[in-house]
Order: structure tokens, then sequence, then C-alpha cells
């Protein structure tokens, strides 16, 4: 038995069921870009602290070099200091 859809019908369905395809495909590329964003922030905020540690170290080192320089020169006898 043939069963006629009536013309009409069947455009409602053919693009209400597109229109449900292209929806699923922008929700999947919206989902895929805020995945790469929230990377992006782990990646930015992982070596923002990195630098920060780096920055630190590298200022106390400035320091302690500064500090011993500064210290030798005050142990040194005055006839050597000029």
């Amino acid at each position: 038995m043939l069963v006629r859809i009536p013309c009409g019908v069947l455009d409602q369905a053919i693009g209400s069921t597109i229109d449900m395809a292209y929806e699923e495909v922008i929700a999947s590329f919206m989902r895929s870009a805020q995945d790469r964003i929230d990377i992006a922030e782990a990646i930015s905020t992982q070596t923002i602290e990195i630098l920060k540690t780096l920055g630190r170290r590298n200022e106390e080192a400035k320091r302690k070099v500064l500090f011993s320089s500064h210290k030798s020169h005050s142990q040194m006898p005055n006839t050597l200091m000029g």
C-alpha cells in the first residue's frame, strides 16, 4: 500500500531535519571553540605562574649576589679597598 504524503508536509519534514542538523553542527563547533578557549586560558595561567616564579628566583639570586658582594667588600682591609 502506497501512502501519499502531501508535498508541503514532506518539505517541512526535510527542512526541519536540515535545520536540526545545522544546529547540531553549529553546537559542535561552539563546543570545540570553547574547549580551545579553555585550553588557551589554562596554558596562559600556567605560563604566567612559571614566569612569576622565575622572576622571584631571579630577584632572590640578584639580592644574594649583591649581599655577598657587599659583605666581602666590607670585610676587606682598608689598604686593599683603595
